[in-house]
């Protein structure tokens, strides 16, 4: 009987999984998906431009970007002490996904 490995974004409190929103203070971003063969990338989609990049997840740890949350949870946002704005296509390891 072989196992089925669990990949990594669905492991539990893996919080850049598809479907999370991330901000940086102006604008919003969804994660659609990962590599199954990289599992360190994640596709993440603009929601103002549709446009989707290819971000490393240390680049989604970045000083700025944090986690939306919806108001359900009740979970409180951490105050965002640096208000610049950080385009996540700037980042090292971003990159265009071609569609």
């Amino acid at each position: 009987m072989s196992r089925k490995r669990t990949p990594l974004s669905t492991q539990i409190d893996d919080p850049f999984a598809p479907g999370a929103y991330l901000t940086d203070g102006s604008s919003l971003f969804n994660i659609v998906g990962e590599l199954p063969h990289e599992p360190s990338l994640r596709l993440v989609e603009d929601c103002s431009t549709l446009e989707i990049l290819m971000v490393h997840v240390d680049g989604l740890r970045a000083p700025g970007v944090r986690l939306v949350r919806a108001a359900s949870e009740q979970a409180e946002l951490e105050p965002d002490a640096d208000s610049d704005h950080i385009d996540l296509s700037s980042l090292p390891g971003a990159a265009r996904a071609h569609r």
